[in-house]
């Protein structure tokens, strides 16, 4: 009994355990990586074919490439539970493509909204999360150096790019990653902050 997912986890981490070759730390990564690997899977297949009902499969299409390549090292809060995620994966993907589709918005705006939100980024990347806090000191660091950079370089493609399906897809992906990465969000949703201080303190 389970869930497809449950099944297809469990199966593949049961042949690695037989191998005898890697520790019980080592398991539950491969173990975890497995579980969003299949999430992800199963809700961008959703998500696509909801895109294609509605028209907008490339705005969901840039939408999803731009924010995950932001999203990679600057992170951000997570959903509580799988439906929680689902919910808010369905009503993101879905409205959001519908607003880039038709949104039209004047350059000192555009610009003026997406200063705020590199500010934010840059401020609190990399945002982590009590499941999987973000212990090292140099991988912070790291990672708010690449997210300023992305930043950066969305920004001036921005500029460069004339086209409004790809610019307002970027805006946006600035916009909800400047939200999921927000102590504000964290305080609302009554999630922990900057876990790895906890981490250490909670190690000492």
């Amino acid at each position: 009994k389970g869930s497809v997912k449950n099944k297809i986890v469990n199966y593949n981490v049961n042949k690695l355990k037989k191998k005898n070759k890697y520790t019980e730390s080592q398991i539950r990564i491969y173990k975890y990586g497995l579980e969003a690997t299949y999430s992800m899977i199963t809700k961008l297949t959703v998500v696509f074919i909801l895109s294609c009902f509605l028209n907008t499969f490339y705005e969901t299409l840039y939408l999803t490439i731009i924010y995950t390549l932001v999203r990679s090292f600057a992170f951000g809060i997570h959903a509580s539970s799988n439906l929680h995620c689902w919910i808010i994966t369905l009503i993101v993907y879905t409205l959001v493509p519908l607003i880039i589709k038709s949104m039209y918005i004047t350059n000192v705006y555009y610009y003026l909204i997406f200063v705020i939100c590199s500010i934010i980024i840059g401020i609190y990347a990399p945002a982590d999360t009590p499941k999987r806090p973000l212990i090292h000191e140099e991988k912070r660091r790291r990672c708010k150096l690449v997210t300023i950079i992305i930043i950066s370089m969305l920004f001036i493609l921005s500029l460069v790019i004339k086209k409004d399906i790809i610019t307002n897809a970027i805006l946006w992906s600035v916009i909800i990653e400047a939200i999921c990465i927000n102590p504000l969000i964290y305080k609302i949703t009554n999630t922990q902050y900057n876990n790895y201080r906890y981490y250490k303190i909670k190690s000492v």
